[in-house]
């Protein structure tokens, strides 16, 4: 059943350091060096987009396990919350961080290969470099992921993800990076947040889903913990189908992101979203508050709407 249960969660945006729409100072004036690029050496495509951290570059890898270890000694009872996303609209992956990385990596220059040229050889290595990409991403998130959980075992970690994630093609999970079932199957995550749009039918069957998909991994980590002796550091596998040697653990909450605004400010009905969910058994829900005007009707919608709407959800 969908209780209410106020509890505070400290978000952290890990790469979206200059974000739209702000009078945010652009923290990358004096350190141009730590921000992502698209292949046309710009941070976005848009000036208001915002600008982004580059997942591939070591600093900010650091600059992050500093940011969450520091979070885990500070933040007493509250629980943390990242959302390690890059943005939709652009593939950015080629600053000199990224490309000096994959040159490393594979002796290949991002800024040379092409898609959709048809080449058997040349889609190879566009594949080759997308995969580096996703586990460059997921191999972040499990040093964060370890690094807050080395200092406050006792605390929940949750990770947002975009409940059309499944559905995405390859080139567009090329963009984001967000491959939050990955991050889900290794075994330091509690809670997966999801993201979309509960105004639209294709909301309700994005969150069915993401619900099948994570249920199936949380199944293979009872069965592997049932079939295998239990260890204290479990090896840490990319591909969510392969769970092995993993230890006894609750299974992972799948919560749902309410926002009470949209990306252009205007208030949203929290209410008429959850709707659109109803009979697909949410049990939990985080409404996103976007600054101290939001609080009353938070508040409002938890004392009041959602005690009344718990039954049609389920």
């Amino acid at each position: 059943m969908l209780m209410p249960n106020v509890t505070q969660q400290v978000s952290v945006d890990a790469f979206w350091w200059t974000p739209s729409g702000t009078s945010s100072e652009d923290v990358f004036a004096k350190r141009p060096d730590l921000s992502e690029l698209n292949v046309s050496g710009l941070c976005s495509e848009s000036p208001t987009a915002g600008k982004y951290a580059s997942p591939f570059n070591p600093q900010v890898r650091a600059i992050l396990r500093n940011t969450v270890e520091n979070l885990a000694l500070s933040t007493g009872n509250s629980s943390l919350l990242l959302r390690c996303r890059l943005p939709r609209t652009a593939v950015l992956g080629y600053s000199d961080a990224a490309r000096l990385a994959y040159i490393n990596s594979k002796a290949i220059d991002p800024i040379d290969i092409q898609f959709g040229s048809g080449d058997v050889a040349e889609e190879k290595i566009a594949q080759d470099w997308i995969s580096w990409r996703l586990a460059q991403m997921n191999s972040l998130v499990q040093s964060l992921a370890t690094t807050y959980k080395a200092k406050k075992l006792n605390r929940q970690l949750a990770v947002m993800g975009s409940a059309d994630w499944l559905r995405m093609t390859r080139g567009q999970k090329n963009t984001t990076l967000e491959d939050w079932p990955t991050w889900a199957a290794s075994g330091n995550i509690d809670e997966i947040v999801l993201e979309g749009d509960w105004t639209v039918p294709q909301g309700r069957a994005d969150y069915a889903a993401s619900k099948a998909a994570l249920a199936n991994i949380n199944a293979k980590w009872q069965s592997a913990a049932m079939a295998t002796p239990q260890t204290s550091n479990a090896p840490y596998s990319s591909d969510p189908t392969q769970v092995v040697s993993k230890p006894k653990r609750a299974p992972i909450k799948l919560t749902v992101l309410i926002p009470l605004r949209d990306a252009n400010g205007r208030a949203l009905d929290p209410l008429s979203q959850l709707l659109t969910l109803q009979g697909q058994g949410v049990t939990s829900i985080v409404l996103q508050v976007t600054d101290a005007s939001d609080l009353p009707r938070a508040n409002e919608f938890i004392s009041q709407t959602l005690p009344s709407v718990q039954a049609v959800l389920q």
